[in-house]
């Protein structure tokens, strides 16, 4: 039986309350900062809780996704929009049909128009069109197939941001963000294994990574659809302070290059 790694509990909660803090800071540098990392640190966690090798067949990945969070999706969804249409509804004077914001749970892409009242589950949809796309790029064999696959996905969700806007159900944000979930995926063995590594090492790496992120902070982007979001230092500097007693894999963590 595994024992569950607290560290990483710990490091979605230092992301949850950046997401608090760059929303309700009205800083506009600290949240054009915080914005610059915030959502591309969630999609690392996601692509490092992600495995492959979960799942006997396309079925029943399908089946596990649909579970686990297309019918929360829905669930929380229904029951946001209903406390919206009795009491936030007349408390905002949103001027938005009941329809146009049912449909958006179908739409599943946050706008001004669709899911106004709770666009904050829009990452479920998009999560789970991002893990659709890589399960099927990971069944590429060739590695540098696979690696361009990734990067042409992040340069077509940027193209389509840039001249379509967003697509229906998170497709744009998924392909944006998918190189920062293969990030995720293809670092887990070394975060794995880190406690073989001096902690002063990644204190300096981290502290670096903060300077760099700030000199770079007027090209950063606000959201994913900018060129330049820049993975944070915040992921580097936490390393430092994990515990050094690392548990092991009770498989043996043994994966197919990227799985």
């Amino acid at each position: 039986m595994k024992q569950r790694d607290h560290s990483m509990d710990v490091l979605r909660g230092i992301a949850i309350f950046f997401v608090i803090f760059g929303h309700i800071t009205h800083i506009y540098d600290i949240r054009t900062y915080i914005w610059g990392f915030h959502m591309p640190l969630f999609f690392w966690l996601s692509g490092y809780f992600f495995y492959t090798d979960r799942y006997a067949d396309t079925k029943d990945f399908v089946k596990s996704r649909l579970t686990k969070l297309i019918v929360p999706y829905v669930i929380f969804y229904l029951i946001t929009f209903c406390y919206w249409v009795v009491i936030e509804r007349h408390v905002r004077g949103a001027d938005l049909s009941l329809g146009s914001q049912l449909f958006g749970m179908l739409y599943g892409t946050y706008d001004l128009q669709y899911m106004y009242f709770n666009g904050a589950l829009w990452f479920l949809p998009c999560l789970v069109s991002m893990e659709i796309l890589y399960w099927l790029i990971s069944k590429v064999k060739n590695i540098w197939i696979m690696l361009s696959i990734i990067v042409i996905c992040h340069a077509v969700g940027i193209c389509f941001h840039e001249k379509i806007g967003w697509l229906p159900w998170g497709i744009t944000s998924a392909m944006i963000a998918l190189v920062y979930f293969a990030l995720g995926v293809w670092s887990r063995p070394f975060v794995r294994k880190i406690e073989i590594f001096k902690s002063w090492i990644f204190f300096v790496a981290g502290i670096s990574l903060i300077v760099v992120q700030y000199i770079v902070l007027p090209f950063t982007g606000a959201d994913l659809g900018g060129a330049k979001v820049f993975l944070s230092a915040i992921i580097y500097s936490y390393f430092c302070f994990r515990y050094r007693g690392m548990v092991n894999d009770s498989k043996g963590y043994t994966e197919k290059y990227f799985a």
